[in-house]
């Protein structure tokens, strides 16, 4: 009698036969994938780092225009080519910070939006700390209104307005109203 022989036999061994050869396939898949996601994690990064060693260089005082602009589409090519790295929400937020500084307001909000975005599909321990802020400040606001929040990890929905800068043309001081909240 041969093993095939065997194996026809008995009915239950085709079934462990069967399974075994589920576990192995379903193993193959998984181990693919883990070597696509560490690949497409190590070019992302190495862009993003490629990307920020690019606006540290445009945002030394006196640099030049055009490493200003390459930065920024250094930045916008990692935030397009790889929007599922652990770290997108960095290069958004280091995008914002880049126009916000050049007085570029309306694209700098929209970069810090996707950075919100971004980072509100992260656990809290990886996302940006303007992202914790956030949900921190909308606790707080929502406390000092005497409503109760439950936020967790996914539900992070909160909408930052910032007062435009004093210009000549608007001269003057920000004033903020100031509450004071308690904790309990």
């Amino acid at each position: 009698m041969s093993f095939l022989d065997w194996v026809r036999a008995r009915h239950w061994t085709r079934w462990v036969a069967f399974g075994l050869g589920a576990i192995v396939v379903v193993g193959i898949g998984w181990a693919g994938w883990a070597v696509w996601k560490s690949r497409y994690e190590t070019q992302g990064n190495l862009a993003l780092t490629q990307a920020r060693t690019l606006a540290a260089q445009a945002q030394a005082p006196g640099a030049a225009a055009d490493i200003r602009e390459r930065a920024e589409k250094a930045l916008q090519a990692v935030i397009a080519d790889y929007p599922r790295l652990s770290s997108v929400a960095q290069a958004a937020y280091l995008l914002g910070s880049m126009r916000f500084g050049e007085a570029r307001y309306p694209e700098a909000r929209a970069s810090y939006e996707v950075a919100l975005a971004k980072a509100g599909w992260m656990p809290q321990k990886d996302a940006p700390f303007g992202a914790i802020q956030a949900m921190q400040i909308m606790i707080g606001i929502a406390k000092a209104r005497g409503q109760s929040v439950r936020v967790g990890t996914l539900e992070l929905n909160a909408r930052i307005s910032l007062p435009a800068p004093t210009t000549a043309e608007h001269p003057g001081p920000v004033v903020y109203e100031i509450r004071d909240i308690s904790d309990d």
